[in-house]
């Protein structure tokens, strides 16, 4: 049964159209211009198969691509677009989700203040986002945003301050230990047991000497150390006196250090002007004095990284 209703009814101040089956029980379907052609609501000249001049209220939208089952306010199927005119005439952007169920924005990339990246490709989406614009630059974050750290100057480490990181003096410590005679030696040794080049410095890097220890098997010898580039010069200021059992030690500061359990005193020897041992620089042992009944000496270099 097909009823087309218009005016009042019982109330009501609109029109209505029903299709009804099963004598008038059932809703049935209704079909317009299965023929083709155009309806228009509102419109008297519409351009496409439904054109309506005014509001669309409906509580869901479903394309016919996509599939039935599955629920949601608006529903597309795979690589049907969603689009967007431009300013620009017959400019378009639209989005949609391919055949393998990724995203893709067509018509140029979405910038980044509208929360996209500006790129087309992964890589460049990093780049944009990164923030990182020189080769050695580090991404991190500074307990608020993540943010770029520049690169450091040559030679510098990245260190932690225990609450954030940054580029500084490199603390690397290397020992250098030189030992002459031995305890079970038949002979003393003599003033004139220097020697020469025992180590250089192959390191690549400047190495600075901050701590100097001695130790002897008996007698009262003294030494120094040379630091050689072509012209050998004293390191210390002034020859340091071994000593048997816990040794003695020289520095620049006058600072301590513990052996056996035991704290020493260090001599404020170690040259300002003299300490620093460039790349290819070698050590020299020099012993001042033998001490008379001193048949080994065993000396240990600190040295930290500049």
């Amino acid at each position: 049964m097909f009823g087309l209703y218009m005016g009042a009814n019982t109330g009501d101040t609109f029109g209505q159209i029903k299709v009804l089956t099963g004598g008038g029980a059932v809703w049935g379907d209704l079909i317009l211009q299965s023929g083709g052609g155009k309806v228009g609501i509102g419109d008297l000249s519409p351009s496409t198969t439904l054109e309506v001049n005014g509001t669309v209220t409906a509580p869901t939208y479903q394309s016919t691509a996509a599939d039935p089952a599955d629920s949601g306010i608006g529903r597309l199927g795979n690589n049907e677009e969603i689009c967007w005119e431009l300013a620009t005439p017959g400019a378009d952007k639209c989005l949609k989700v391919d055949t393998s169920d990724n995203f893709s924005f067509a018509g140029g990339a979405l910038a980044v203040a509208s929360g996209g990246t500006g790129a087309t490709t992964s890589q460049g989406a990093i780049n944009a986002l990164s923030q990182l614009t020189t080769n050695g630059d580090v991404l991190y974050h500074n307990g608020t945003n993540s943010t770029r750290l520049a690169r450091g100057t040559d030679g510098q480490c990245l260190t932690s301050t225990a609450t954030s990181i940054q580029w500084g003096s490199c603390v690397a410590v290397r020992s250098v230990t030189y030992i002459a005679g031995a305890d079970n030696a038949s002979t003393a040794l003599a003033d004139a047991d220097d020697q020469n080049g025992f180590w250089v410095n192959d390191l690549g890097r400047t190495y600075r000497v901050t701590r100097v220890w001695v130790q002897s098997d008996g007698g009262t010898p003294s030494i120094n150390l040379q630091r050689d580039d072509g012209s050998a010069t004293n390191i210390l200021t002034s020859n340091l006196s071994a000593a048997i059992g816990n040794g003695a030690c020289a520095d620049s500061s006058g600072s301590t250090m513990t052996i056996r359990g035991t704290s020493i005193t260090c001599s404020n020897l170690v040259s300002s002007s003299e300490r620093d041992i460039a790349a290819g620089d070698v050590l020299n042992f020099v012993l001042g004095a033998a001490g008379g009944t001193a048949k080994r000496v065993t000396v240990n270099i600190q040295l930290t990284a500049q």
